[in-house]
């Protein structure tokens, strides 16, 4: 069984304008780049779960401001609206 992701579990940094780190609380650390292919913006290396919640932002929303959008992809799959220590 999966863990469940809590607030609090993932770090975000951005190391320069394409490149992020995404630290896991357990140590786990993922390199994710951003892709730029024509008007399309996406992210390499992104875990699934993170990436579904990109869905909501537009290319160039990404694109201008990915940090921005990254981390709040994070915190919401961190969060998911509910209490903590709730069942899903």
């Amino acid at each position: 069984m999966k863990n469940k992701m809590q607030p609090g579990d993932y770090t975000l940094t951005q190391v320069s304008d394409t490149q992020f780190l995404l630290e896991n609380r357990d140590g786990t650390k993922t390199e994710i780049t951003l892709v730029e292919e024509g008007n399309e913006v996406s992210f390499s290396n992104l875990p699934a779960d993170i990436a579904y919640s990109l869905n909501s932002f537009s290319s160039k929303e990404l694109k201008e401001n990915p940090l921005a959008c990254l981390s709040a992809a994070v915190r919401e799959r961190e969060g998911m609206g509910r209490t903590p220590g709730a069942e899903i």
